[in-house]
């Protein structure tokens, strides 16, 4: 009987042990307030005052140049904010390629009427063609590239038309010192043909803009030219030397 009645005990407290721990518990709601705030009173941490692809500049930045600045000794008096965030957006703007290469744009002022176009093969200079390109963007030298314009456009302005083709002359005179160094560069590069075109500036300075290896000739220019010097001749014989350093 005491047995039963100790088990009857145990039961009890395991019941009102179950019932404690699934006592609800209300939420307790605390009420909302609305609270003004003086605008004028607020601080700015930081702001942003350009973005450029990935990067961000911020007014901190700006900030931490004047304290660099001040910290190497240099005078800040007459720097503006406006000039570091300048610099900022440059610094910004050339760290933002993503293969850290820059096609930097130039116009060329020249007294000259014509662009120079070397033609090497064999990594030997062959001839200098000038092209005077008058009204026209059309550069290629190439026979195929000449078009009689009466057969295709019969109107009262062909003749102005005509005038604006390049025209094609081999330079009897050319600036052998450039043709070496170019055929050194060439054949740094392992470059075999090519022909490299540029133009002088005001001052003489010559700025390449192309190196084609995939190069024409004009013929009509060699026969009137007294080098006496054939484009494709020279390039069948260049093909045969090489053919010739093959053991077969």
């Amino acid at each position: 009987m005491t047995n039963s009645l100790s088990i009857l005990v145990i039961l009890s407290l395991m019941v009102f042990s179950q019932l404690s721990a699934q006592e609800i518990i209300e939420d307790k709601i605390e009420e909302v307030r609305e609270v003004q705030v003086d605008s004028t009173q607020l601080i700015k941490i930081d702001g942003v005052a350009a973005v450029i692809g990935d990067f961000v500049v911020l007014d901190s930045d700006i900030d931490k140049q004047f304290a660099q600045l001040e910290a190497s000794g240099v005078s800040t008096k007459e720097i503006t904010r406006c000039q570091l965030f300048g610099k900022l957006l440059e610094d910004k703007l050339f760290n933002s390629s993503k293969d850290d290469t820059w096609l930097l744009q130039e116009k060329i002022t020249t007294n000259e009427e014509f662009i120079t176009r070397m033609e090497f093969i064999g990594g030997n200079f062959i001839y200098s063609l000038k092209v005077f390109s008058k009204n026209s963007f059309e550069l290629c030298p190439a026979d195929a590239c000449e078009v009689d314009l009466d057969q295709f456009c019969p109107v009262d302005e062909i003749n102005d038309i005509n005038n604006s083709q390049p025209s094609f002359f081999i330079d009897d005179d050319p600036d052998k010192g450039l043709a070496k160094q170019l055929g050194t560069f060439l054949k740094k590069h392992q470059i075999e043909v090519a022909g490299v075109e540029f133009i002088r500036n005001k001052d003489g300075v010559p700025i390449f803009y192309d190196i084609n290896t995939n190069t024409n000739y004009n013929l009509n220019a060699e026969k009137q030219s007294k080098i006496n010097k054939n484009g494709m001749e020279e390039i069948a014989l260049f093909l045969k030397s090489e053919l010739n350093k093959i053991s077969i």
